[in-house]
This record gives structure tokens, C-alpha cells and sequence, in this order.
């Protein structure tokens, strides 16, 4: 505690450092994981009831009328950052058309890339999709013909280090979120620095200081700060396709709101220091 109390300023410059390389790590772990979602695309009357009842109009699949028809696109992406091998699964991903559904047809209508070796076989009211490699952004489109009812697709399978497939869009992002969150803050505090040093190196107020830190010890802090921050944002362009404008955005935000916390902080310091007049 002794050695705390003596170098606190040496103590708070290096959590702050080590601080502005987190985001950079807990986007790396996030991408690192495993990950399989499924996106149901569309389910879609083939023939609604008002042109069934008005027009007489009905379906036929092989020889036999066809109630209620229904098509329907479902898509099941690798949205993780890791490679899954064909070993990795236990069994297939089944999609199940409900009970009182009737499972007519299915077929893989898109494949991304068109190498994926996409196979799936129907077995009464389940359509499996075969373990086959999944690369990260990876994906197959299937379309199933049902009929007699809405389906009401239920989606499951084992996957080496996957609990659950996830709905597309709803895996979990607290890491990402946490990264971008000390992100915005490392923006504000990597500008409200610039801005202290340039006003220390131009002394523009030689009246107040208002940093309890060595500007000498600010370099410290400004470093890390910029390396974070360009590797965390390189990371989210990648995964998010930005441009290189989101880069040079974040710079110019980061300088202006550290002008006006600069500022603040200075009519703060004359209003609390300055002596009144009587």
C-alpha cells in the first residue's frame, strides 16, 4: 500500500495504459469463438385463402392436392470467427417442420461459396443438413415446400463448442459491446490528452494547470491509447466492412471533444481559483 500511496500517478498512468489495449483483446476473443446461427428468411403462403375461397385455385405436388401450402427460405451461416470441421459435428442440423405440418419438398437453392459440399436428406418430418466444413461467413440457403398447416420450424444440432445454435443476429455480443464501450471512453480520454499536451507545448494558459499527471508521463498514456484504438477499430472495420472514413472520424471526434473538455476544465479552474472582488 506504501509503494501505491508513493507512485499512484506511476499506478493510475498503467491501469490506463493497459486499460486502452483491452478493447483490442476482447475483440479478438469474441471473433475467436465458435459460432452458428440459422436465419428464417421467409415463410409464405404459396396461395392465400382469399384467392383460394374467390378463384377456386388449388396446389398439387405429385398427383395429390396440397392444403394450406406454405414455401419457405431458412439460411444457416458460420457467424463466428473459427473454422468448423465436418468432425466437429455430432450428427446433423436438423430443421423440423412442426406436428401437424406435411413436409413436401426441400432443396438447397444457394451456397456460399459454391464449393460448400452442401447435402441434405428429408426423413418424415425433418429435414437433416450433413456435417460438412464451414468456414467463417459461410453459407447454405435452403427452400422447403410444406402443407396442411404454418410451419413452425424448430432448429437444432451438436457442434463441438457450440451450446446452442443461435437465431442470426442474437448470439451473444457483451464482449463486442464491452469493447466498444471502452473504446468510446479511451476516444475521449486519448483527446482530452492530445489536447493537454498541445496546450502544454504551445502554452497557450500559463495560469492553470489543470493535469495532476507530468505531461512527460501523458506519452505514457497516449501510446497505448492510439495503439488500442487503431487496432480495436481495424478489427470492427474488418468484421463490419467500414471504410478507412470511420478511422479518420473517430480522430477528428476524438480531438474536438477533447478541446472542449480542455476548456471546460480551464473555466472550471478560473471560476473555483479566481478571487473575488469586493
Amino acid at each position: 500500500m506504501s509503494f501505491i500511496r508513493k507512485n499512484w500517478k506511476f499506478v493510475v498512468t498503467t491501469m490506463i495504459s493497459v486499460l486502452a489495449l483491452a478493447p483490442a483483446w476482447l475483440v479478438i476473443s469474441s471473433n475467436n469463438k465458435k459460432s452458428v446461427s440459422y436465419d428464417i428468411q421467409s415463410v409464405s403462403p404459396l396461395v392465400s385463402e382469399e384467392q383460394s375461397d374467390t378463384h377456386g385455385l388449388q396446389v398439387f405436388f405429385q398427383g395429390n392436392q396440397v392444403a394450406k401450402p406454405y414455401v419457405s427460405v431458412i439460411k444457416i451461416i458460420n457467424d463466428g470467427g473459427v473454422p468448423i470441421e465436418s468432425r466437429d459435428f455430432d450428427g446433423p442440423i436438423d430443421i423440423e417442420s412442426g406436428e401437424i405440418t406435411n413436409l413436401l419438398a426441400a432443396s438447397v437453392i444457394g451456397k456460399q461459396p459454391d464449393s460448400i459440399k452442401a447435402r441434405i436428406e428429408i426423413k418424415g418430418k425433418t429435414i437433416s443438413f450433413m456435417p460438412t466444413l464451414l468456414n467463417p461467413e459461410d453459407a447454405i440457403t435452403i427452400k422447403i415446400i410444406t402443407g396442411n398447416a404454418k410451419p413452425a420450424y424448430k432448429i437444432t444440432g451438436r457442434i463441438s463448442g457450440i451450446k446452442n445454435l443461435s437465431k442470426y443476429g442474437m448470439k451473444d455480443q457483451t464482449k463486442e459491446i464491452l469493447a466498444f464501450s471502452i473504446l468510446t471512453a479511451g476516444v475521449f480520454l486519448f483527446g482530452i490528452i492530445m489536447a493537454i499536451l498541445m496546450d502544454a507545448h504551445s502554452e497557450r494558459d500559463k495560469s492553470f494547470n489543470i493535469c495532476f499527471i507530468r505531461t512527460r508521463s501523458l506519452f505514457f498514456i497516449v501510446a497505448p491509447c492510439l495503439i488500442g484504438m487503431s487496432i480495436t477499430i481495424g478489427l470492427f472495420q474488418k468484421k463490419y466492412n467500414l471504410g478507412n472514413w470511420y478511422f479518420f472520424l473517430i480522430i477528428i471526434v476524438a480531438f474536438i471533444a477533447g478541446e472542449i473538455a480542455c476548456n471546460i476544465l480551464k473555466l472550471h479552474a478560473k471560476i473555483k481559483y479566481e478571487p473575488v472582488v469586493e
